[in-house]
């Protein structure tokens, strides 16, 4: 009986310590764009948020504004779908007074002062760093809202090392990804190719994205290293346009509008004339030997002058003047004078 007792407390003692040696802490990362220094986040004195490699292979990013929309006080603003204009605010500030990096290298444009975040491919990204706040005194007045900081991955692992991603969604979004990486002795290297391609929500709406991403580096003595970093991005996106009816301008909401037609003489031809709707109309008919076509048209009548009578106007089809095809008279539908209907009896 004793020896039962022994075994049962010497288990319940075990049990605690397995479970014990099981448990997983989580230590605060270590951070270099505070103090250009790795120092661990918890002994910094700012708002710092890290976005780890590890989540752009869990989530699957397709860009890297859609991995900082979760940051808290990070806003994104994008002027459509994927590829377009992206820029980012920090607190409220300007998207030129937030200062962006790749590597410790600013990316931020000289002449409008801020990036377009559809440019940066999320490939190669080892994690990203956000401080929340004025970071003026490192990095000067392009970080009075905050600083972003793109560290890419280095080559590990082995001499050689192959990946090969495949992604498919709605909207016909097709993701490609290939990356190579390894490292040998003091030497590292890491490339990558994607292509990116969406026809977004609207006509005309597509994406097309084709990223090129390489580091190679080596390891130097007292803690030193030498790093080439290359990336290329091109972008090619559509402009959606919105169809719209036109209207035409002389429109008019009135039913009895006026209609008005021109004349044309010509010295020669067959008689023809159209209605305003375009469908034939009673033939014309030939006055002196010449041949008369009437068309229906939206502009509207000449203004008489001053001088001349209301009269004047209501008799211009009689009137002509000649020119290098013929004679030309633009007058209304009024029915025609008795004169002419005389002269055509």
């Amino acid at each position: 009986m004793r020896e039962h007792l022994v075994w049962i407390l010497a288990l319940s003692l075990a049990v605690p310590a397995v479970a014990a040696a099981q448990e997983q802490k989580s230590v605060d990362p270590v951070v270099i764009t505070a103090t250009k220094v790795a120092t661990p986040s918890e002994q910094i004195g700012a708002s710092i948020s890290v976005v780890n490699g590890d989540d752009f292979q869990t989530y699957h990013y397709p860009t890297v504004d859609e991995a900082l929309r979760n940051v808290p006080g990070v806003e994104i603003r994008r002027s459509g779908s994927y590829g377009k204009t992206s820029s980012i605010t920090i607190r409220g500030a300007n998207a030129n007074q937030v200062q962006v990096l790749v590597d410790g290298v600013r990316v931020k444009s000289p002449t409008l002062g801020q990036v377009d975040l559809s440019d940066l491919s999320p490939d190669l990204i080892e994690r990203i760093e956000i401080i929340r706040g004025a970071q003026s005194t490192l990095y000067g007045a392009d970080a009075i809202g905050g600083v972003v900081n793109i560290i890419t991955r280095k080559g590990a692992g082995g001499p050689f090392q192959a990946s090969v991603q495949q992604e498919v969604g709605n909207y016909d979004t097709l993701a490609s990804r290939a990356t190579v990486s390894g490292a040998w002795k003091i030497l590292n290297y890491a490339l990558s190719a994607s292509h990116f391609e969406s026809n977004g929500q609207f006509q005309n709406d597509g994406t097309d994205v084709n990223a090129l991403s390489a580091r190679i580096g080596a390891t130097l003595p007292w803690n030193s290293s030498l790093d080439f970093v290359f990336r290329y991005n091109k972008n090619d996106i559509g402009v959606p346009v919105k169809r719209t009816r036109s209207i035409p301008a002389s429109t008019s909401t009135s039913r009895s509008s006026p209609r008005w037609t021109w004349c044309e003489r010509r010295r020669s031809g067959s008689t023809r004339s159209s209605s305003g709707n375009g469908a034939p109309a009673a033939s014309g008919s030939s006055t002196g030997g010449r041949k008369v076509r009437t068309r229906a048209s939206s502009a509207p009548p000449p203004r008489p002058s001053p001088s001349s009578s209301s009269s004047s106007s209501a008799s211009s089809i009689g009137s002509s003047s000649p020119g290098a095809s013929g004679w030309r008279t633009t007058a209304s539908s009024a029915p025609p004078p008795p004169s002419a209907a005389r002269s055509r009896s």
